[in-house]
């Protein structure tokens, strides 16, 4: 195997990387805004962002494992 082929990035790493760092970064912007001076409204707006990218992270693992199950099912060369 040569070298180029050793650390090109396998389809799944760079899929799983598209979906982690987008919502990192709405976590981190969230929890910066949250510890600014919220109105009552805006700190429920903050949570809820929260809320979805919990459920965002959560989503991500399992379409990791489901793209895992379907790439190691592919005949390799």
């Amino acid at each position: 195997m040569g070298i180029q082929k050793k650390f090109t990035p396998s389809p799944l790493s760079r899929v799983s990387h598209e979906l982690k760092t987008p919502i990192a970064g709405i976590v981190g912007l969230a929890d910066i805004l949250n510890q600014s001076q919220l109105t009552t409204e805006q700190q429920f707006y903050v949570a809820a962002i929260l809320d979805c990218a919990s459920s965002l992270q959560k989503a991500q693992i399992h379409i990791k494992a489901l793209l895992n199950n379907l790439f190691s099912e592919l005949p390799h060369e």
